[in-house]
């Protein structure tokens, strides 16, 4: 059995979320390591606040998938564009 410890605290894969036609997060990929210390740095209408709201479950993603602090959230499927 897997320790409850093992694997990153945070990890997202191909995160997406889109308010309408604004990409505010456009596919970021990033992993934090558990008793890390990790700063998230960017300009402004960059989506730092959209990422931690995905990470805190607040809000959920147009695409992709994140687990953090033992929270997984589901892999949101890619539309398609053939129905």
């Amino acid at each position: 059995m897997a320790s409850a410890n093992a694997g990153p605290a945070i990890a997202v894969e191909g995160l997406v979320k889109h308010y309408g036609k604004l990409a505010a997060i456009d596919g970021i990929d990033f992993s934090v390591a558990r008793g890390s210390v990790t700063a998230l740095l960017g300009g402004n209408g960059a989506g730092k606040t959209t990422t931690i709201a995905i990470l805190l479950g607040l809000i959920r993603p147009t695409q992709g998938a994140s687990i953090s602090w033992a929270r997984i959230s589901p892999p949101i499927p890619k539309p398609s564009l053939h129905g």
